[in-house]
């Protein structure tokens, strides 16, 4: 089954950034299409409204027709660098598509639309870069998609990635378990991919307040095994999921990191120090016993993470 990226793009060093991660992920063989989307920049108001003091209307008219050729122009290089870099990479030009749009309601929300009328299995932002006259560095476009788009996976491409190292961080919820099926979806087919199944288990000093002094060092133990436990029954699941999906089990590593309470800082260090290229995540997901909201995780990651990509799954 043909796997169908929107890969929303400017023209900007950070876009493409962004197409060259999916060559490179992905190359040639892969059962990808790619879909390069631009949205053009709107016409100044004084070309397009009609009102007095504007001067000869038959002449802004003209002179708006002008600079759209102009944006149009423009347009057509940035599809064709995108598909230049593509190709470059393995992908066939019978699986590139093009769209040029002109902009109808605001970047984010076409984006979206575009999303959701192409039922697309992905969509791709970059975390800088997405609009001059909007200033999208994260905070603006990116987080816009990220927060509005609910219903497909969002892929936030920072910087220059060339890791086919993929982590995984995971609690006991079922959300964890659909990111788990998307990635196997995605990859499957990809030769060299590695993953990694990771858990960051806090110790009991996570969930007391600064002020309490309540010694719970003779439960804690028995408490984060219990966990543990709980979190490999998870790991062997999302094993299984992937070597169905046709990854080799010996592609796949689970780790378990205690003691540390702050989790999205400790998975961004397991990314930085194991040379990840790639964070695959819940939106949200709630463990039944510590209440691990990974929604605020998630959000945390995006807002730091630096030469990575990272995929957001509903």
């Amino acid at each position: 089954m043909d796997k169908k990226i929107l890969v929303a793009t400017d023209g900007s060093i950070h876009s493409e950034r962004s197409i060259a991660y999916i060559g490179h992920l992905f190359g040639k063989d892969s059962g990808v299409r790619a879909t390069l989307f631009y949205i053009l920049p709107p016409l100044p108001p004084v070309l397009t409204e009609k009102g007095e003091g504007y001067g000869d209307w038959q002449v802004l008219s003209q002179k708006a027709q002008q600079l759209m050729d102009i944006h149009r122009r423009k347009a057509r290089s940035v599809m064709d660098k995108g598909r230049a870099i593509l190709m470059k990479a393995g992908l066939g030009e019978e699986v590139i598509n093009t769209q040029i749009v002109e902009k109808k309601i605001g970047l984010a929300r076409d984006i979206i639309f575009e999303a959701e009328k192409g039922n697309y299995d992905a969509v791709v932002v970059g975390r800088r870069g997405l609009s001059k006259l909007e200033s999208a560095i994260m905070g603006s476009i990116s987080t816009k998609v990220v927060q509005a788009l609910q219903t497909r996976p969002v892929w936030v491409i920072d910087g220059k990635i060339t890791s086919n190292k993929i982590l995984l961080p995971m609690d006991t919820s079922d959300a964890s378990l659909k990111a788990v099926d998307h990635l196997g979806f995605m990859i499957d087919g990809l030769p060299g991919i590695e993953i990694t199944l990771y858990h960051v288990l806090p110790g009991l000093g996570f969930f007391s307040a600064e002020e309490e002094e309540v010694d719970l060092s003779d439960v804690e133990d028995l408490w984060m095994e219990k966990e543990a436990e709980e979190i490999y029954a998870v790991f062997g699941q999302a094993k299984k999921m992937l070597q169905d999906a046709g990854l080799p089990e010996k592609q796949v590593k689970c780790k378990i990191k205690k003691g540390p309470t702050n989790v999205a800082r400790e998975i961004l260090r397991e990314a930085q120090r194991r040379d990840f290229g790639t964070i695959v995540m819940a939106r949200r997901g709630l463990s039944k016993t510590r209440e691990f909201f990974m929604g605020s995780v998630s959000s945390k990651i995006l807002a730091s993470a630096e030469n990575l990509a990272v995929w957001i799954v509903s």
